[in-house]
């Protein structure tokens, strides 16, 4: 099925499709963006934006500045429709300063009414009888001039989010668990989300490693990050994890990196450097961080247990997945802090209901 879209790469065109925007209360939203999978760094390659009867794709690349698009997603009095919309907030406040206001998340809904399975690929396929392809799920968005056919495809994942959430919400309000879904929505946008980053501590395998051998693994972490900068490509373009651990215990000399072979270029190239640094490292240690558990006491433990059985039997009567009814972090806090603060208004009100 042809998806027709406006696609925007001037500032002209975006204040004459902020003008549409604006007479909208309801529009759907997508991002396509770089994740450190391609190119270095993390940022906002295209917005798809959709209203019932129109599409848009903003080229943010090309564009640089887009004002009248954070104004929308700031702006209070149009919901925005995303589905899965956690990593697009984290990006979006990362790269723009900005935390979109009144949105509305398909996928929560989708778990709230005890879906299987989620994602928007079966939501179209359910409600729609539209099976959306995956060709483009790896592409590179960054790439200039982009093919038609990828902006279609872009255009497609934001097109039916508007007709997709009046649809769900009757289903939310047909069995009283809209305002659950709003609730999570409100509790979303008060959270100031940020990108996480894997760092040196996540690497698998640096507790089989001896101290010598890990503060080597960390100079070589480091070159490497350096080295993707300087080349904008993704760590793992520069040389990968394995390899970089068995340098740490074989501790290869110059001659040995210069004819290093499945690395970029800009080892080969650095070899001086590698090697500096790692006879640099020949007399340091780091050890493992020591982690401080704490521990419940026995009546904590028990506390604990039953706030778990509680959370179980909600969840079967209402045939929805348990850590929606309460997290485990959740649970914590509650025996921790002696209150239910940590919950939102539906979920105390569920946990105190008599059975």
């Amino acid at each position: 099925m042809v998806c027709y879209f406006i696609y925007i790469q001037n500032k002209e065109g975006v204040k004459r499709a902020y003008d549409d925007w604006k007479k909208n209360r309801v529009l759907g939203i997508d991002i396509e963006c770089e994740n450190n999978f391609h190119h270095y760094g993390t940022y906002i390659s295209l917005i798809q934006i959709s209203s019932q009867k129109k599409n848009w794709v903003v080229d943010c690349l090309r564009l640089g500045e887009i004002p009248e698009v954070l104004d929308i997603l700031k702006d209070s009095s149009v919901e925005k429709i995303f589905h899965g919309c956690d990593f697009d907030l984290r990006v979006l406040s990362e790269q723009y300063k900005i935390q979109p206001k009144n949105i509305f998340d398909t996928q929560i809904v989708a778990q709230f009414l005890g879906f299987e399975k989620f994602g928007l690929g079966n939501l179209l396929e359910k409600y729609f009888g539209i099976e959306k392809k995956e060709r483009f799920q790896r592409a590179d968005w960054t790439r200039r001039p982009i093919r038609h056919d990828m902006l279609e495809y872009a255009a497609k994942d934001s097109k039916y989010l508007v007709e997709l959430s009046m649809i769900l919400k009757k289903e939310l309000k047909a069995c009283n668990r809209l305002g659950w879904v709003m609730q999570e929505c409100r509790h979303i946008e008060s959270q100031h989300l940020s990108l996480s980053r894997t760092g040196f501590w996540d690497i698998k395998g640096l507790k089989e490693l001896t101290d010598n051998q890990r503060a080597v693994l960390k100079k070589l972490y480091a070159l490497r990050e350096r080295f993707a900068r300087r080349v904008r490509r993704p760590d793992h373009f520069i040389i990968s994890t394995k390899k970089m651990i068995e340098m740490s215990v074989q501790k290869p000399a110059y001659n040995q990196i210069r004819k290093m072979k499945g690395v970029h270029p800009v080892v080969r190239q650095k070899a001086g450097l590698i090697a500096h640094e790692i006879m640099a490292a020949k007399d340091e240690k780091i050890g493992m961080p020591k982690k401080t558990i704490k521990k419940f006491t026995e009546e904590q433990s028990h506390e604990f247990d039953e706030l778990m059985e509680k959370r179980k039997k909600i969840a079967v009567k209402y045939r929805i997945e348990p850590y929606l009814i309460m997290s485990k972090d959740q649970i914590k806090e509650i025996i921790l802090t002696k209150t239910f603060n940590s919950l939102r208004k539906w979920q105390r009100e569920l946990i105190k209901k008599k059975d």
